[in-house]
């Protein structure tokens, strides 16, 4: 039996609603989304509904990454966020044992995206 990812969505903005969130949606085999995190969380709300009407469940939304990492401990984060904030969120999930996906470049600078 093949077990899901537990996979969380970090920046809940137009990308992920739009282009994101449909792939996913056609993996719920293999993913299951089970946070989202803006540190604005009045603006993941749109995506939580969108989740929740194709999926049945209401997503827990955190507007820090760490406190997000900590209490839902996923298998892997998906970063859609702005190239420059890349390397401290992919650095921060990696500490937490987290696989990561970029969704954007990883950094802004080839010396940040080899750190």
């Amino acid at each position: 039996m093949n077990q899901k990812v537990r996979l969380a969505i970090v920046g809940t903005g137009v990308y992920a609603a739009r282009r994101h969130w449909p792939v996913l949606k056609r993996l719920q085999s293999d993913f299951e989304v089970v946070a989202l995190v803006n540190r604005s969380p009045d603006k993941a709300q749109a995506l939580r509904e969108t989740i929740g009407t194709g999926t049945g469940r209401q997503l827990p939304i955190y507007s820090s990454l760490e406190s997000m990492l900590k209490a839902e401990a996923p298998d892997a984060v998906s970063l859609i966020l702005p190239p420059a904030a890349n390397p401290e969120a992919a650095e921060l999930a990696l500490a937490h044992g987290c696989h990561v996906i970029a969704e954007k470049p990883i950094a802004i600078s080839v010396t940040e995206g080899r750190k």
